[in-house]
């Protein structure tokens, strides 16, 4: 951990050399400043809104079947490294952990996260450092399944399940999900607490649920997410153009044990 700690650091100085020569001591650690950045999609100024929904885009879009075996031994542990500037863009971002092509995906991703609310720090908008670790374990991964995936903007029909009607298809289908992996979770011999976990998967061309991952802190929550997302029934998958397309799904699960 000290040396990814360090080359942490040797990767960020020299923007931070290069930027300070304009406006010294203009960076601030997310924990420092009076208002954090604010993704688009947050209702709420609390920075762990902002992380979800930065996890969220990363989970999402990311070609997780690329990954290599080393990077699928469990848990996969990644640390992303981003720069809010003070006009709310990211200005830089880097990714620790994983392959060089995973890296360089969630980099890209990370550089083109919409504009966000500037964070704030002594009454100005202000360039914030922001974390965010990931903690990853995978279920059973097809490597070569699943390369083009549409976003849902683009598709004509949702995938979703037969006794969904067309005309709220996508929301009968979330609650649906939502209800079954409810049901299959299993809750045997949780400590107590609050346990969160972020499930993402594929819904493939034919309409078969794989390449499930799941992101949390926990790793006994996060492997018994997949096993209840992987028992999922096949969906009808999602058209365009009268052909079946790939899908991503994201889930988040909170699990409380009084």
């Amino acid at each position: 951990m000290k040396r990814a700690s360090l080359l942490l650091f040797l990767f960020l100085f020299p923007f931070l050399v290069q930027s300070q020569e304009k406006s010294a001591g203009s960076f601030i650690p997310i924990a420092a400043v009076d208002q954090p950045p604010v993704h688009k999609n947050c209702k709420t100024s609390e920075i762990n809104c902002t992380i979800d929904a930065i996890t969220g885009e990363i989970l999402q879009k990311v070609h997780w079947n690329k990954t290599t075996p080393d990077d699928r031994k469990e848990p996969l542990l990644m640390n992303l490294k981003l720069i809010i500037d003070d006009e709310g863009k990211v200005a830089w971002a880097t990714a620790v952990g994983a392959s060089e092509e995973i890296r360089k995906e969630c980099v890209e991703i990370l550089r083109g996260l919409p504009q966000f609310t500037p964070g704030e720090h002594e009454g100005k908008a202000a360039n914030v450092i922001l974390d965010v670790p990931l903690k990853l374990n995978f279920g059973s991964m097809s490597i070569s399944q699943v390369d083009s995936i549409l976003p849902y903007e683009d598709l004509d029909s949702f995938a979703h399940y037969p006794e969904c009607k067309n005309g709220s298809s996508r929301e009968c289908t979330a609650n649906k999900i939502t209800t079954m992996v409810n049901r299959s979770f299993d809750l045997s011999d949780l400590n107590q607490g609050y346990h969160k976990t972020t499930l993402r998967f594929i819904i493939n061309d034919t309409g078969k649920i794989g390449n499930v991952i799941a992101e949390g802190s926990n790793e006994d929550i996060n492997k018994r997410g997949i096993k209840a997302v992987e028992s999922l029934p096949d969906l009808i998958p999602a058209m365009k153009d009268g052909t079946g397309r790939n899908t991503t799904y994201l889930l988040p699960i909170v699990v409380s044990i009084p």
